[in-house]
C-alpha cells in the first residue's frame, strides 16, 4: 500500500519544487481507522501535521509525535445557552480547554447555535454584542492556559460568515482570538464571490486556512459532493485563492477538508497531496 500510495503522490514531474510553501496539514474528515494508522499514512504522504477533532485528540497524540507531525488544531462545535455564562453551561469546553494547555494546539471554536432553554434564537434575537462578551470569556480563560481559540464559521451555524466572526473578533479584542478561512464554507454560505477583498482585512486575525477542489457555479445550492473533492478535482480556481493569500501575507498553516468524499481515503489523500504539489 506504502508503494501504490508513494506512486501516486510522485505521478507528476517536479511537484516538489511547485508545492506552496505554507505547511499543509490533513483534517481527520479525511482519514478512517485507528488513529495509529491514520497518523502514520498521513505522514507517509508528506503532511506536516493533523487536525482532529474533540473526542478523538487524545487517542491522536501519540501516534502523532510519533510520527514527527504537529497536532495544529482540535475541533470543537458548542451551542451557547443564552442566559447563562458559556463556561458553566458548557462544562466539556471548559475541560478541553484544560486538557489543550501546553500542547500547543489551537482550539478551532464552531457556534451551533444560541439556545434559551434549549431552544435555538434566531441571530436576530442575540444581539453580537452579548455573543462577543461570551466569547470573551471563552477566550480569557483559553488564554489563562496558553491556548489559541480561532472561530470556525460554518454553513449553517449561528457562526457561519467569515464577516460576522471577524466582527465579533474586533469586538472582542483579545490576543488569542483569531479565525479560520473554509473554502468549502465560503462557497457554499457566499456562493461564487471572490473572496479577497475580506481577506485582506481578515489577514491580520487569520491564522489558518482550510481549501479542496470544488466545483463553482451557483455554489449555495451545489451538494456538498461537489463542493468537496480531492484537490486537482472541480473547476474552481484553487491557485488563485492561494496566490490571493501569498500576495496578502498569509504564511500559515493550510489544511486539507476531505469531509465524506467517496471512494479509499488513502487514494483520495495521495490524489489532494499530489494536486497540492502540483499547484503553478
Amino acid at each position: 500500500m506504502r508503494a501504490r500510495l508513494f506512486s501516486l503522490l510522485m505521478a507528476l514531474p517536479g511537484l516538489v519544487e511547485a508545492a506552496p510553501a505554507n505547511p499543509f496539514f490533513a483534517m481527520d474528515t479525511g482519514t478512517q481507522g485507528p488513529p495509529t494508522a491514520a497518523a502514520s499514512t498521513v505522514a507517509q504522504l508528506g503532511f506536516t501535521g493533523m487536525s482532529v477533532n474533540a473526542h478523538n485528540f487524545p487517542a491522536f497524540m501519540e501516534p502523532l509525535k510519533a510520527n514527527a507531525m504537529k497536532l495544529y488544531a482540535v475541533y470543537f462545535t458548542t451551542a451557547l445557552e443564552a442566559d447563562k455564562p458559556a463556561l458553566d453551561a458548557q462544562p466539556a469546553l471548559r475541560s478541553l480547554i484544560e486538557k489543550l494547555s501546553g500542547s500547543g494546539s489551537t482550539l478551532w471554536l464552531g457556534i451551533r447555535k444560541i439556545t434559551r432553554e434549549d431552544v435555538p434564537l434566531p441571530r436576530a434575537d442575540f444581539p453580537d454584542v452579548l455573543l462577543a462578551a461570551k466569547l470573551s470569556e471563552i477566550a480569557a480563560y483559553a488564554g489563562e492556559h496558553g491556548v489559541h481559540v480561532s472561530l470556525y464559521p460554518h454553513a449553517g451555524f449561528h457562526i457561519e460568515r467569515v464577516e460576522h466572526a471577524l466582527n465579533l473578533i474586533r469586538q472582542v479584542a483579545q490576543p488569542n482570538l483569531s479565525l479560520t478561512f473554509n473554502l468549502c464554507h465560503w462557497l457554499k454560505v457566499e456562493g461564487p464571490t471572490d473572496p479577497a477583498p475580506l481577506l485582506s482585512q481578515t489577514l491580520p486575525y487569520l491564522d489558518l486556512v482550510t481549501v479542496n477542489g470544488a466545483d463553482t457555479g451557483d455554489t449555495k445550492s451545489l451538494p456538498w459532493s461537489r463542493l468537496i473533492q480531492p484537490i486537482g478535482h472541480g473547476d474552481y480556481d484553487l491557485t488563485a485563492l492561494l496566490r490571493t493569500l501569498h500576495v496578502l501575507g498569509y504564511r500559515g498553516p493550510i489544511g486539507l477538508q476531505h469531509y465524506a468524499i467517496a471512494g479509499d481515503w488513502k487514494e483520495n489523500l495521495a490524489l489532494s497531496m499530489t494536486g497540492w504539489q502540483a499547484l503553478p
